[in-house]
């Protein structure tokens, strides 16, 4: 709330001070909303931001981690909770200001630039796709019907861009807020194929990898991995170390990811992007090739061994138990060419 809320509140006041601003963009997430449909427009919030900001902030720390579950319902997170509060106040902020919101999926490898497969973060979604691609899970938990929505790190930029350009360009101006997600009906891809694709990619390489199972069945994710993964891990981590200290907290984190994720890839989400459609038949030909937006061109199959050659060859520190030397894996996917 702090940073999100609070951040955003300041820099908004800041822009305010400056002369002549033409566009503020916003970088928000598509997945601050609960499951549904979700349109690309601000939604009301259950209580103003700033009478949350100023509540959660004079709250004792035990008492905000007691009430974090009933004040989130069905939101992913705090993260989606808080962004959802930052969205209106940058919505309020249009009488003053020029302002636009966009809404990237989870942020992932880039498509094209600076470099197909560029990955230096150490996010949780990254984390989280390299133990689905690595063999770490073997049930996932998840909807194999469902979808998870990535947004290349460039595309990401781009659409910024983009909204940043219509806006300062706009007589009269008009407030928009872009669902940067694929298209649901033109292009879509489903999460059971961006595992598939993805320990695929892995095989290229000649690493032996495991192809989960998917079930949004917590109980059977529990027992599964139990008998499958921390049961054989333990004995092998204990007869190699002497230890399973490395390999229980491997699995620890592998259990936290997955959990974390849980609500975005149990559920489905619909996301608007008639904005996003609208915004790329504005721009020139030569913007839409030069800072391309449109999903649609998206090979996703392609993506994903770009996604997988990123986040075992750019990332700085690997942290899994079967991936653990990156001059091992630096060279494990063959790099795609455009």
């Amino acid at each position: 709330m702090h940073i999100n809320v609070g951040g955003t509140r300041n820099v908004l006041e800041l822009a305010n001070q400056a002369n002549d601003v033409k566009a503020f963009v916003h970088v928000s997430t598509a997945y601050n909303m609960c499951p549904g449909i979700v349109d690309e427009k601000v939604y009301p919030t259950n209580i103003e931001p700033e009478v949350a900001l100023d509540f959660f902030a004079k709250m004792p720390a035990d008492w905000n981690a007691s009430i974090t579950k009933t004040i989130l319902k069905d939101k992913i997170s705090t993260y989606a909770y808080s962004k959802h509060m930052g969205e209106k106040v940058v919505e309020r902020a249009w009488n003053n200001l020029p302002v636009t919101i966009v809404r990237p999926g989870a942020i992932s490898s880039a498509m094209t630039e600076p470099l197909p497969g560029w990955n230096e973060t150490e996010s949780s979604s990254s984390k989280w796709l390299r133990r689905l691609f690595d063999g770490s899970y073997h049930t996932v938990l998840a909807n194999s019907q469902g979808r998870f929505e990535l947004t290349p790190v460039d595309y990401t930029a781009n659409t910024c861009l983009a909204a940043a350009w219509r806006l300062g360009n706009s007589i009269p101006k008009k407030f928009h807020v872009y669902n940067c997600v694929p298209n649901r009906m033109t292009n879509p891809v489903m999460l059971r194929d961006w595992i598939k694709w993805g320990c695929e990619s892995l095989r290229v390489g000649k690493l032996r990898t495991y192809y989960p199972t998917i079930s949004k069945n917590p109980t059977r994710f529990d027992i599964n991995n139990y008998l499958f993964r921390k049961i054989p891990g333990q004995f092998r981590s204990i007869m190699k170390h002497g230890s399973d200290q490395n390999f229980q907290k491997d699995y620890n984190e592998a259990q936290i990811l997955a959990r974390t994720f849980k609500i975005a890839i149990i559920n489905n989400w619909e996301f608007v992007t008639a904005n996003m459609t609208e915004l790329n038949q504005l721009m020139d030909p030569l913007d839409r090739q030069l800072f391309p937006i449109d999903f649609d061109q998206i090979d996703w199959k392609l993506f994903t061994q770009y996604l997988v050659h990123g986040l075992y060859s750019y990332e700085k520190h690997l942290n899994t138990s079967d991936l653990s030397s990156p001059n091992y894996t630096k060279n494990i996917v063959e790099f795609p060419t455009l």
